[in-house]
């Protein structure tokens, strides 16, 4: 337990440190996001950097070299650590001059690939819960492998939807990264599980020491490159922990939701799905119900904890009903905040 806590406090140090030098590089060079940028989904109203993703993965790598637990020699996390370099290296550049959506996308598929292709890290099935397996794998190793780039581009971009209110996304994402690494201890001592679990502890705790920056009010933004990041590594830690779709749609349930949602009403609405909006749940938990970006980030925080706790103990079938229990109460959440949130404010006064 002693090597656990020394390896996620050195990534939580070392986050610090890099997060505050490159605060102060960004300000010195003029990297900063105004909030005037016309874009919708920004709300913040003073200039601050973003990078997030540098001190995350930088924080990660400290505590990786350390390597208490011979996870090197698993060969799954060198594609990991590769793949993850080229996410923060496109998010870094977005950060600075907000690159067109569809490259991201397509960088995002090159980052899945080498997981998926070069570390074979893949859903080989999934358990159906009427019974039995499902293996993807009996049919060709090529439907698992386009089911689970499929899932990285996808969870990857959910996740990265989450992140317009301070402290809301690095919190969330510490959390969630605990909670489905925590699903690989069930193969213990398995080298694969303690590699999964190694990886979600240090880049949980490298979070962390972006959640410091983040939290309001904010001097650092998560970025693309932390935004990216994080919903890339959840996806991947969701495989290598046999956790797979069940289990962190469970743990992640309102970001995914919440991210299925702006598609759907972009699609409806005949824009894009890569372009963003001010329509998500922490837009509408802001100028609705009139919380405080603070209460937003902790709802955040809150439900992920518990989420996460529900889905280390559930079984398979009891997943699908919680699955469809978040999404009814989601969606009526969402009706509720659209259409009756008038019901809340006070009768405005006759003015003759």
């Amino acid at each position: 337990m002693v090597d656990y806590l020394k390896l996620a406090a050195i990534a939580f140090g070392t986050a610090i440190i890099i997060h505050w030098l490159v605060i102060k590089i960004a300000h010195k060079k003029g990297w900063l996001d105004t909030g005037r940028q016309n874009r919708p989904q920004d709300i913040h109203t003073y200039p601050v950097p973003r990078f997030g993703g540098v001190g995350v993965l930088i924080g990660m790598l400290a505590a990786l070299a350390l390597n208490p637990f011979n996870i090197w020699s698993v060969p799954q996390i060198g594609w990991v650590i590769a793949a993850a370099f080229l996410m923060t290296a496109v998010g870094v550049i977005d950060d600075v001059y907000n690159i067109n959506p569809y490259i991201r996308l397509v960088t995002n598929t090159i980052s899945a690939v080498l997981v998926v292709v070069g570390g074979g890290i893949r859903i080989n099935f999934i358990t159906n819960p009427m019974g039995g397996v499902i293996h993807f794998d009996h049919v060709g190793v090529w439907l698992a492998v386009v089911i689970s780039i499929i899932w990285l581009v996808w969870i990857t971009n959910m996740i990265n939807f989450s992140k317009g209110v301070d402290g809301q996304f690095p919190g969330l994402i510490s959390l969630g990264l605990l909670a489905v690494g925590g699903l690989s201890l069930r193969f213990w001592p398995d080298p694969l599980a303690i590699a999964t679990f190694v990886l979600a502890l240090t880049a949980s705790a490298g979070f962390a020491g972006l959640l410091v920056f983040n939290i309001y009010p904010q001097k650092m933004m998560p970025g693309y490159s932390a935004g990216s990041l994080g919903g890339f590594l959840l996806g991947v830690v969701s495989i290598m922990a046999s956790a797979k779709l069940a289990g962190l749609f469970i743990i992640m349930g309102i970001p995914v939701l919440d991210g299925i949602y702006a598609i759907l009403r972009r699609l409806k609405q005949g824009r894009s799905p890569v372009w963003g909006d001010n329509q998500h749940l922490h837009h509408l938990l802001l100028n609705n119900l009139k919380w405080s970006k603070s209460t937003v980030a902790v709802f955040y925080w809150v439900t992920t904890f518990l989420l996460g706790i529900l889905g280390l103990y559930l079984r398979s079938y009891q997943k699908m009903f919680t699955i469809a229990l978040v999404t009814i109460l989601f969606a009526s959440f969402i009706i509720w905040l659209k259409r009756f949130f008038i019901t809340l404010k006070p009768p405005e006064s006759f003015n003759g």
